[in-house]
């Protein structure tokens, strides 16, 4: 007998999406045992998320000797919550990838392998895992922005536009930017000129403006709610809402001073007294005394929060 996959496609503005569903798969005899080794990727991907799927996939790529490193620091943790030795000792690297999701939540088990890999020397893995998973919520915020827009009727997509360019904040979008431009042209606009998170504010803000509020709705779902003001409902920037939590568990601030300055944040004088101070904490209510120049100043920060720190901006939007 012929099985056949079937597969439902629509066309839209000359792009092509596709929903394919498979039948199920036949009963299969006596199953072989597997070890891991044997798990493909595709095959583990298959029912993971692409965080759990990255997460995974960082300790599988590591040495026996460092997996094992992984392990016992994982154990040695004095934080809450904890790990038991025994729901990680003996397991495989899909077995840990369990138990670190199920334990800290996606946002917090990226956050807490990439400060073990660390401690463990594994540098260039735990980068990888940044790299990989920063891109994943960039490709997820543009392609949610892009369909927002794709959907729009024609005539809500010409009043989107023109509500874009009729913005009196700054910075603004000149017309020529926008005029005759397609969904992903549009897309682009909003992101190279509001980075990310201010994007989606914007694109929220116009929605709503032009009375197409279930789409404005819909924007904020597929993003986690980044779309009203970042990380937040309740009409308080992330930044603000999040103040005492950042300022005592951003470590890393050398970077994050760096993009402000090449952002136009603050100036080179700022720059070099924030530098001198001698802790972290010192140096992060410095930074938050020097955005008090306006929103978009906040939606940069917190772009550069997201690209350097993303496991720990992820875990603060877990627990809005």
């Amino acid at each position: 007998m012929t099985r056949t996959v079937q597969s439902d496609v629509t066309f839209t503005s000359g792009y092509l999406r596709a929903e394919s569903s498979c039948p199920p798969p036949r009963a299969a005899p006596t199953p072989k045992l597997q070890t891991p080794s044997a798990v493909g990727r595709a095959e583990k991907c298959a029912p993971a998320g692409p965080i759990r799927t990255a997460l995974a996939n960082a300790l599988e790529d590591l040495s026996a000797q460092n997996f094992e490193k992984f392990r016992h620091r994982l154990v040695d943790r004095r934080e809450e919550p904890r790990v038991r030795r025994a729901r990680v000792e003996g397991k495989n690297f899909l077995d840990v990838t369990d138990v670190l999701v199920s334990t800290f939540t996606e946002a917090g088990a990226l956050r807490v392998a990439a400060e073990i890999l660390r401690a463990i020397d594994c540098h260039e893995e735990a980068e990888e895992l940044v790299r990989e998973t920063t891109e994943m919520a960039t490709n997820t915020i543009k392609t949610a922005l892009a369909n927002a827009l794709e959907d729009l009727s024609a005539q809500n997509f010409e009043k989107f536009r023109h509500r874009l360019v009729d913005r009196r904040e700054e910075p603004r979008v000149r017309r020529a930017r926008v005029e005759g431009k397609n969904f992903l042209d549009v897309t682009d606009v909003l992101v190279s000129t509001f980075t990310e998170a201010g994007a989606l504010r914007v694109a929220a803000e116009i929605l709503r403006a032009i009375d197409c509020h279930e789409e404005a709705e819909e924007l904020a779902k597929k993003t986690g709610g980044q779309s009203s003001k970042p990380g937040s409902s309740d009409n308080k920037h992330f930044v603000d809402k999040h103040r005492l939590q950042l300022i005592n568990r951003v470590s890393n601030v050398a970077p994050i001073l760096d993009e402000l300055l090449d952002s136009n944040v603050i100036q080179q004088e700022s720059y070099d007294t924030i530098r001198a101070l001698s802790t972290c904490q010192e140096k992060i209510r410095a930074i938050y005394a020097a955005l008090k120049a306006g929103e978009s100043c906040k939606d940069i920060f917190y772009d550069i929060l997201k690209k350097n720190d993303p496991y720990l901006i992820a875990d603060l939007q877990g627990n809005k």
